[in-house]
Order: C-alpha cells, then sequence, then structure tokens
C-alpha cells in the first residue's frame, strides 16, 4: 500500500536544518488540524472542571490550580480560538472578518485579571522561599 501519492517538494541532503525540518511540518500539518487539537484539549479542560477535580491529589482541577477563578474563561478562550483556526478559510469565504487584535486582547485580559486577583489578595510581598 503506498504511503501516498503526494511527491514531497523538500529535498534532503545530509542533516536536517530547522528550517527544513519547518518546511515538512507546515507541509504535512494544517492549521485547521492545530485548531480541533486547541478545541479538543480546551473543550476536555472544561469538562474536569465540571467534574470538580475528583481524581486531583489537592481536591481541585489541574486548570483551577494553574488559572485560579478565571480557568472556564481560559478554557472557553481557547475553545474559541480553536474554532476560529479551524474555520477560518470559511470565515475569509464568506466576506467576515476575524482579528487577530482581538485574539492577543482577549488573552491579555485574562492575564490582567489573575494579575489582579492575585495583588488584591497579596497584601505584601515576599521574595523568601
Amino acid at each position: 500500500m503506498p504511503r501516498s501519492s503526494r511527491r514531497s517538494s523538500v529535498r534532503y541532503t545530509g542533516r536536517r536544518t530547522l528550517a527544513q525540518w519547518w518546511a515538512e511540518l507546515s507541509e504535512n500539518f494544517s492549521i485547521e488540524l492545530l485548531g480541533l487539537f486547541l478545541f479538543l484539549g480546551a473543550g476536555g479542560l472544561l469538562l474536569t472542571l465540571l467534574r470538580g477535580g475528583a481524581t486531583s491529589p489537592y481536591g481541585v482541577p489541574w486548570l483551577v490550580q494553574m488559572t485560579g477563578w478565571t480557568a472556564p474563561w481560559v478554557a472557553v478562550s481557547a475553545m474559541g480560538i480553536g474554532a476560529l483556526l479551524m474555520l477560518h478559510e470559511q470565515l475569509e469565504r464568506l466576506g467576515r472578518y476575524w482579528s487577530a487584535e482581538a485574539i492577543v486582547g482577549a488573552e491579555l485580559l485574562l492575564l490582567s485579571l489573575q494579575v489582579g486577583t492575585f495583588l488584591w489578595h497579596v497584601e505584601s510581598v515576599n521574595w523568601a522561599p
């Protein structure tokens, strides 16, 4: 059974360089596949929030340990980014416009909420281990 009827446009001689690795990776994987992985991974994290960390040694889900009370918002925003990556060509064909700056802004908003919560609850900085 042949592996693929498509010929690779990348030629290898001797040791592979980083550019050759990147060319092969971009040739074999699409941005839609990356979006699907991100969407499914974030959906899995969101489902662990619903379970409540029953299997966690600390009694809370891993995402709550990492991001605090913004955990559901982080999971939903990651699912949204995954959906955008999966559907970006269809959105462009329909004439819809999505902004990469909006994605960065949403992530910065979540990060500032986490930093603000830390600053609100910690009155004095203690750098001791």
